[in-house]
């Protein structure tokens, strides 16, 4: 993969989870330092943008973690 690949990767919503339940995201781990900032940075924008258009307001990391809570 190449730079803006990986920081596709790394900025999606998606996570996918080990056996053990634990968030796996191998595409953080391919950043370097200063990438790792520019992947937060468009993380924040994706997520305002997703609650800016759901009903209530809510993220697709909001809908996720709340998915969790219910499902115990």
């Amino acid at each position: 993969m190449n730079r803006e690949q990986i920081l596709e990767a790394a900025t999606t919503a998606f996570r996918a989870r080990g056996g053990d339940g634990l968030v796996v995201n191998g595409a953080w781990a391919d950043l370097a330092p200063e990438d790792r900032v520019a992947a937060f940075e468009r993380a924040v924008v994706a997520r305002r943008l997703e609650a800016a258009v759901d009903p209530e307001g809510l993220s697709a990391a909001a809908r996720a973690v709340l998915s969790r809570i219910v499902q115990g």
